[in-house]
């Protein structure tokens, strides 16, 4: 086990490669790690979800459970760990930049019926801005609503947490005044001569 990236790291390797057609190179490196049933033009969304785990140095948290390209049993990986948030109008609120995000095309929050996955990139007011392999046969960025979204999950990812500021340095303390004789000082005020110091 490797210790996970941010989640801004999944999403640079993401935008690596927008405007990717295919077939293409990660088609070849999943086919390469995972036999020739992943041959010719294979659907792959779920592919580059998993290479942009692996070049991002996230794949442990991002594929729980080893390389995915069939969505449906990714998402129930991250359902088997606690890691499952339902496609609700209230849960899509609360998704965050890095969820992996499933939809199912016939609008249904079920994890067995998924069909498609991406990459969460923001959420605002329009909805949940995301990054999509295999979309309209191209990686591209969507636009995408609670209607098709089934759920998401969220990889346990490495969280930034912005540095201590150091204590500023302590005022260091004035010198020490000089002792002073107390005597002297009476004799100094009085023209008395002070007690040891007359001539022998």
């Amino acid at each position: 086990f490797t210790m996970a990236k941010t989640a801004n790291d999944q999403l640079n390797s993401a935008r690596k490669h927008l405007g990717m057609g295919e077939p293409n190179f990660v088609q070849k490196w999943y086919r390469a790690r995972n036999g020739a049933a992943y041959s010719g033009n294979f659907p792959w969304c779920d592919a580059y979800v998993t290479w942009c785990a692996a070049d991002s140095g996230n794949h442990d948290v991002v594929c729980p459970a080893g390389d995915r390209a069939y969505t449906v049993y990714h998402a129930q990986d991250f359902q088997r760990r606690g890691l499952w948030h339902s496609g609700t109008v209230e849960n899509l609120r609360k998704s965050l930049p890095g969820d992996i995000v499933f939809f199912d095309w016939g609008g249904s929050n079920s994890v067995g019926n998924i069909d498609h996955v991406g990459i969460v990139e923001s959420v605002d007011a329009a909805g949940v801005h995301t990054i999509e392999g295999n979309i309209e046969n191209a990686c591209r960025r969507k636009l995408r609503f609670e209607n098709f979204i089934a759920g998401y999950g969220r990889p346990d990812y490495a969280v930034v947490t912005p540095p201590i500021n150091p204590a500023p340095p302590s005022t260091p303390l004035p010198p020490a005044l000089p002792v002073v004789d107390l005597s002297v000082v009476v004799a100094a005020a009085t023209g008395a001569v002070p007690p040891g110091s007359a001539d022998d």
